[in-house]
């Protein structure tokens, strides 16, 4: 309690949606706009920065949803960070 903690989540498990980023969002969810993008084959890694509050994630993809959603068009999207794929961990201060 009160300590320093980091929060972390797996790429894989962060989910873009197509809600409108200026409407009411659903709990963990925020506007990020795409600001680097690594092919891989069959996946996509894509660095997504908060339009406000939330954190910079990197998200993959999957190519066949990369070109179904049409992500190469869009660069403007809702984030959802689900809260069983968030990992809280606490920061280790230095030795006492």
């Amino acid at each position: 309690m009160g300590g320093t903690v980091n929060v972390a989540i797996r790429a894989e498990r962060c989910i873009l949606r197509r809600l409108d980023p200026e409407g009411e969002l659903p709990p963990n969810c925020y506007a990020a706009t795409i600001v680097g993008e690594l092919a891989f084959g069959n996946t996509h890694t894509l660095r997504l920065q908060p339009d406000g509050r939330g954190p910079n994630v990197e998200v993959e993809v999957s190519s066949r949803p990369y070109d179904v959603l049409g992500i190469a068009a869009q660069r403007r999207w809702v984030v959802e960070l689900p809260a069983e794929d968030l990992r809280v961990m606490p920061v280790a201060g230095p030795p006492e």
